[in-house]
């Protein structure tokens, strides 16, 4: 009788309450269902054809799968005996096959029990007998952008009422800049304009959370994982002490992690230099990353 289901394979015994609560937070006005999934990490080899895959284009669906119950319903209503499915989704996209999708980069442990060996590994990460260390990185940035008028105020991927927004070649979002920036920052990987340059006509006007997200992938992709990210805004107004729990929220959604692990604060320049007199806002980030070192190695 609920307006959605989750759909969990009881062989992935590592479900974490935060993964549930992230994957519900997705705006479901916005997409129809929700997939937990990764980005293949191995080669794909077609063996009938032996060509590689191009692993960008693929993507390894886990579960929960988030459905509203009247379309899965259906959906399963529509099925015979003569198909063939691979899991809830593509049961989903059988009737539905224009549904949209939102796919939940997720890269904590969510293992599926399937041969010998990964019941030993989930014992082992059950028990706590691990042998793991963690190397730790810290990034800083700090991202000013010019207030005008006719622009958007877009901060922390939401868009915030306001007379003025921030002036750039994006949407000049500075804090979600500044947060990409602070991963760069910590692997040593130069500044955020190396990789989005202002003279780039391709990146005009480009949603920068679209930015944190490919930045995160360059920081997942050398093995580190986000420790926490502690932000502070710097502006007269408006005020965002009522649109801070929507930032973080969105910005946990873009990174698959949980919002308790982003801190963001604001404070006003009491009315001195560019912040304190409205012609600007400024945002500087600190940001821990980690990577698991087993045995020392």
């Amino acid at each position: 009788k609920e307006d959605f289901v989750l759909i969990h394979d009881a062989a992935r015994p590592l479900i974490t309450s935060s993964l549930i609560k992230n994957i519900l937070e997705i705006d479901y006005n916005f997409y129809n269902c929700a997939v937990v999934c990764k980005n293949i990490s191995n080669s794909l080899f077609d063996k009938q054809k032996r060509t590689h895959l191009d692993r960008n284009n693929f993507l390894s669906l886990e579960t929960p799968q988030v459905f509203k119950v009247t379309d899965i319903k259906t959906a399963y209503d529509n099925i015979d005996d003569n198909m063939v499915f691979y899991d809830d989704l593509s049961v989903l996209l059988n009737t539905f096959p224009n549904k949209s999708i939102n796919y939940f980069i997720y890269n904590e442990n969510n293992l599926k029990l399937t041969y010998e060996s990964d019941f030993y590994l989930i014992s082992n990460l059950l028990h706590g007998i691990d042998n793991t260390n963690y190397i730790y990185k810290i990034g800083y940035s700090y991202d000013f952008h010019k207030l005008v008028k006719n622009r958007k105020l877009i901060l922390g991927g939401i868009e915030i009422p306001s007379e003025k927004g921030l002036l750039g070649h994006s949407d000049a979002d500075c804090l979600l800049h500044a947060i990409a920036e602070s991963f760069l920052g910590a692997l040593s990987l130069g500044d955020l304009g190396k990789y989005y340059p202002d003279t780039n006509i391709a990146f005009l006007n480009k949603d920068s959370k679209e930015i944190l997200k490919e930045i995160y992938n360059i920081i997942i992709s050398n093995g580190f994982l986000i420790n926490n990210i502690d932000c502070m805004v710097h502006l007269e107004k408006p005020k965002l002490g009522m649109y801070i729990d929507k930032q973080k929220l969105t910005i946990a959604s873009i990174l698959a992690i949980d919002p308790s692990l982003i801190s963001i604060k604001a404070t006003t320049n009491e009315r001195v230099g560019l912040v304190g007199k409205e012609k600007g806002i400024a945002c500087s980030v600190m940001t821990l990353l980690r990577k698991e070192v087993k045995n020392g190695n």
